[in-house]
Parts: structure tokens; C-alpha cells; sequence
């Protein structure tokens, strides 16, 4: 199974058929590089080209992100209030950072980051790279370590 789905639909192996969205009952996620429904994305550590199947993906690392219940690149920006980010601990698109990680929409595929980029504060009341740091409570930027102080 899996590249022998339509390019729109992914196996499920669970039931042995295509299906345009995987389960969510069964935490899958559909993977573009196998068409296949995965419970974990993968790390593509090559490209995978595929022309009779429609794949040809770049080397990188693929997130979870479950408002479409895909394995994408880039973590969408349009959900919730500052969108999504690529937390590489839990390979999953994530609305907040974990602690220790800041949301850095400057990166191209807006991943969590240790240290901001850019230009950027780490602001640790939001747990996102600004690059302006709040008013309220009043903060300032410090360029020794580039973060809200």
C-alpha cells in the first residue's frame, strides 16, 4: 500500500484501504514521502523522488501537525494566535515552546529555537522571539544575550 494511494489519499493500514485524512482515533498523520498513515513523522535524511507516485520531497525533518492531520515542513502560521512551531523533542507542531525554546517565526520553517534569531529577543513571558520586547510589563532588549529583560 501506501504509493499505490492516489497523491491526494494516504494508506491506512489499520483497514487496509486509502483514505483522504488519517484516523485521528489512531494519532496517525499523513507521511508525503511514504503516503502512508504514520503515528510518528519522519526525519527524511535524503530526498525521496518518486514521479509515478507525485513525490519528490527535500531532505529534512517532517512535524506532526494536527489541525490537518499531516507530516509537514513548515508549521502552519495561520493557527491561533501566533500560529505553530516545530518542536524537534516531540516532532510535533506545537501553539508554545517548551520551556527553554522560543517560537522563532524568522526561521524559514518556524521551528522552536534555543536562542533567537535574526535580530530577535527571547521573551520569556510569551516564549516567542520579538523583535521588540513588551511593553507591559516594561521590558527592554539586552543585545549581551539578545533577550527580554
Amino acid at each position: 500500500m501506501g504509493t499505490d494511494c492516489n497523491i491526494t489519499y494516504f494508506g491506512d493500514n489499520s483497514i487496509n484501504m486509502c483514505v483522504p485524512i488519517c484516523p485521528i482515533s489512531m494519532n496517525y498523520f499523513g507521511d508525503p514521502s511514504t503516503r502512508l498513515c504514520v503515528s510518528y513523522c519522519p526525519l527524511l535524511t535524503l530526498p525521496v523522488i518518486n514521479a509515478t507516485a507525485g513525490i519528490n520531497l527535500p531532505s529534512g525533518r517532517l512535524f506532526a501537525d494536527y489541525s490537518t492531520r499531516l507530516c509537514v515542513y513548515t508549521c502552519p502560521s495561520n493557527y491561533g494566535n501566533e500560529g505553530t512551531y516545530g518542536d524537534n523533542s516531540t516532532n510535533t507542531c506545537v501553539g508554545q515552546c517548551p520551556i527553554g525554546s522560543f517560537g522563532d517565526a524568522n526561521t524559514v520553517n518556524r521551528f522552536c529555537v534555543s536562542e533567537c534569531t535574526g535580530g530577535s529577543y527571547a521573551d520569556n513571558l510569551t516564549m516567542l522571539c520579538v523583535s521588540i520586547c513588551p511593553a507591559n510589563p516594561p521590558t527592554f532588549g539586552y543585545n549581551g544575550n539578545w533577550t527580554c529583560i
